[in-house]
C-alpha cells in the first residue's frame, strides 16, 4: 500500500469511508446517510481527493 500525505480532513474523509463500508458494502443511500451523519461535508471532502487524482 502505498503511503500518501494528505491534509488531515482528507485523510479522515478515507478512514469514515471505509469505516461505514463495515456497515453498508456498497455507495447507496443508507452509505450516503452514515456519511452525512459522521461527516456532513464528505461530499466536499471527496471532490477534493479525486481532484488530487
Amino acid at each position: 500500500m502505498r503511503k500518501m500525505n494528505l491534509p488531515e480532513a482528507l485523510t479522515e474523509f478515507v478512514i469514515v469511508h471505509e469505516l461505514v463500508h463495515l456497515l453498508v458494502p456498497n455507495h447507496g443511500k443508507l452509505f450516503k446517510g452514515y456519511m452525512s451523519a459522521y461527516l456532513p461535508d464528505w461530499e466536499e471532502r471527496q471532490n477534493r481527493l479525486r481532484s488530487l487524482y
